[in-house]
C-alpha cells in the first residue's frame, strides 16, 4: 500500500464518523472541558493530552523535504520548539508518547525502521526543559496511547490517524488536514471525537469501527477489493462488528477461529447478498461472493493488532509506573538549548523566548 493510499483510507475513517465531530479552539476546549481551578482540596486539575511523537517528527520532517538548506539551521527542530511554546502558553499538560523497540516490523506494507528517528534525542531534552513529560512505549506509540486514555492516565489524544479510533479511545483530537505545520497554530479548530459522540452522532461501536478497518483497510491490512469505507459502515450498523468484538475478546482462540469465524463470515456474505433490512440501500452480489473466496476473512492476526496491540499493560510488561504531571519550564535548559542548536544571538533569543516567558507566567 502505498503512503498516498494509507492517508487517503485514513481520512476516509475520519469522513465516516464525521457526523461525531464537535470544532473548538485547543486553548478554549482545555479549558471548558479540562480545567478546575485551584480549591481547598488541592491545586489547579489541567487537562492531559497525550501526544504521538512520530507524527510529529515525521510531519516536521516532511515540510523540510525540499530546500532544507535555506530554512536555517535545524529547521526540524526549531518548528517543534515553536509548537511546544504554543502549547506550553494552554492550561493543558502535555505528555508524549515514543515508538518502542517492538513495535510491528511492518506497517501498511512497508518495512518499519527498527532504529530511532534522528530527532529522537533532541525532542526528548525539548519535553523535559518545557516541563512536560515522555516515555517510550513497548510497541506502538498510538496502541500506548489508547490505553494510556483508557485508563484514565490521559485525557484525550492528539492524533491524525483514524487507526487510533480502532483501538478505542473515549477522546480523540485532531488537526485540520489542511495546514501546514509551519503556519499551523494549535489554538486554531480542531475536530473533537468522543466516545459517546462516535455511539450517538455517528452510529459507529468500537466493534463498527474495528469492521470497517477490516474491509476497507488500515495500518495492518489491505481491506477487500472494491469495498469501499461506504459499505462498510452501512453494514456496520446490522452489527457485525460487535459481535465480532464481542467474540475476540471472550471466546478461547480456537472456538473463535473454527467456529464463531465460519459462521460469521457466513452472516456477512449472507448480509451483503440480501440486505434484509434494506440498510446497505442495494445488493453487492459481487462482493458478498469475493469474501466468500476468501478463506482468511475476518483475519485473526488483524484482528489481535488493534485489540490486543503491545502495550504497558500487556502481559509480559511491568506496567506503566511512570508520572504525568506537570512541571515549570526550566528556562536556563531552553536557552542554552537554543543557543547550541539554532545559533541564535542573545537579541533573536530573547525574541523568540517571549511565548516562554509568557507561559511561565500562565
Amino acid at each position: 500500500m502505498s503512503i498516498s493510499r494509507h492517508k487517503k483510507l485514513s481520512n476516509g475513517h475520519f469522513q465516516a464518523v464525521a457526523p461525531a465531530a464537535s470544532w473548538h479552539a485547543l486553548n478554549e476546549f482545555v479549558v471548558t472541558e479540562g480545567f478546575r481551578p485551584c480549591s481547598a482540596s488541592g491545586p489547579p486539575q489541567l487537562m492531559c493530552i497525550g501526544f504521538d511523537v512520530s507524527l510529529w517528527m515525521h510531519t516536521v520532517c516532511n515540510v523540510f523535504t525540499y530546500n532544507h538548506a535555506g530554512a536555517g539551521e535545524s529547521p526540524e527542530i526549531q518548528t517543534i520548539f515553536y509548537q511546544l511554546v504554543t502549547i506550553l502558553q494552554m492550561l493543558l499538560h502535555a505528555h508524549f508518547v515514543f515508538n518502542g523497540p517492538q513495535r510491528p516490523k511492518l506497517k501498511c506494507r512497508k518495512q518499519v525502521k527498527s532504529a530511532p528517528h534522528f530527532l529522537t534525542r533532541c525532542f526528548q531534552e525539548l519535553i523535559s526543559a518545557f516541563g512536560f513529560t515522555w516515555h517510550e512505549a513497548p510497541g506502538e506509540a498510538e496502541a500506548e496511547l489508547a490505553k494510556l486514555n483508557t485508563f484514565g492516565v490521559i485525557d484525550a489524544i492528539f492524533s491524525d490517524d483514524s487507526d487510533i479510533l480502532m483501538f478505542g479511545t473515549s477522546c480523540v483530537i485532531r488537526r485540520q488536514m489542511d495546514s501546514s505545520l509551519q503556519n499551523e497554530c494549535y489554538c486554531d479548530v480542531m475536530e473533537i471525537y468522543t466516545e459517546d459522540a462516535l455511539e450517538h452522532g455517528a452510529h459507529l461501536t468500537q466493534g463498527g469501527l474495528l469492521l470497517i478497518a477490516l474491509m476497507s483497510g488500515g495500518d495492518y491490512n489491505d481491506g477487500i477489493h472494491r469495498c469501499g469505507i461506504d459499505i462498510a459502515q452501512k453494514l456496520a450498523h446490522y452489527g457485525l462488528g460487535d459481535t465480532l468484538l464481542q467474540a475476540a475478546t471472550t471466546l478461547p482462540l480456537l472456538e473463535f477461529m473454527m467456529i464463531f469465524c465460519v459462521n460469521w463470515h457466513d452472516e456477512v456474505c449472507q448480509t451483503l447478498t440480501s440486505d434484509p433490512l434494506g440498510i446497505l440501500q442495494c445488493k453487492h452480489h459481487e462482493l458478498g461472493h469475493t469474501i466468500q473466496m476468501m478463506m482468511d476473512f475476518p483475519n485473526p492476526h488483524t484482528i489481535a493488532s488493534y485489540l490486543g496491540p503491545l502495550t504497558s499493560w500487556s502481559n509480559d510488561q511491568p506496567g506503566f509506573n511512570g508520572i504525568v504531571s506537570l512541571c515549570q519550564p526550566d528556562v536556563m535548559i531552553i536557552a542554552r538549548f537554543c543557543i547550541q542548536h539554532f545559533s541564535w544571538s542573545v537579541e533573536t533569543l530573547l525574541d523568540k523566548m517571549c511565548g516562554v516567558w509568557t507561559a511561565v507566567a500562565v
